[in-house]
């Protein structure tokens, strides 16, 4: 198993953020979502008890030409262009929260209702070895979200998306512009 340094600073994690994240795991119930707070994005992971999580993460830097995850992508032209090689491991909490104070996020339970717990652990598991990726379209938080809701959503995606088509389309932009530009 790869360990998760990506989004890391250096160094050893304070006692604070030792003893945070261990009271973290003291409240994590199986299925939940956990968030882990870098610098410019937060990397996301699925809690399957016994202190481990279940997340989408880089091994190195080459591209791969396949896309194993099968969750449905609205870009998948411009996923397979910008795929760079990852995987769905099952790694200790504590490893990959690193420097960062790790925190429960199913706040997107108001929008869309959680699967069971069991259904949302399985789906993590079931993916443990596939590979994809795409910052934009399949990252982290997509694959979290849809082990836990069976829909895959990134509001740091779409946040980003929204921020950039602004700033090219002028004005306000939803993401949902992206798709049109793509078809010209």
């Amino acid at each position: 198993m790869a360990a998760y340094t990506r989004g890391k600073s250096g160094g050893t994690p304070s006692r604070e953020v030792i003893e945070a994240n261990k009271k973290l795991l003291q409240e994590l119930e199986e299925g939940d979502l956990v968030e882990f707070p870098r610098v410019g994005y937060s990397h996301w992971a699925v809690y399957v008890g016994n202190g481990k999580v279940v997340h989408l993460t880089s091994d190195d830097g080459d591209a791969v030409d396949d896309d194993e995850l099968d969750i449905p992508d609205p870009y998948d032209d411009l996923a397979k262009k910008a795929t760079r090689k990852a995987s769905v491991q099952e790694a200790d909490l504590l490893e990959v929260a690193g420097n960062s104070k790790a925190k429960k996020n199913n706040s997107k339970d108001s929008r869309f209702p959680p699967l069971p717990k069991e259904t949302i652990v399985k789906n993590a598991k079931d993916k443990l070895g596939k590979t994809g990726y795409h910052v934009v379209v399949q990252n982290c938080e997509h694959f979290a979200s849809w082990c836990r809701y069976g829909v895959a959503v990134s509001d740091q995606a779409q946040k980003f998306l929204k921020s950039f088509l602004g700033k090219v389309f002028g004005g306000s932009a939803n993401p949902g512009t992206l798709s049109g530009f793509l078809a010209q």
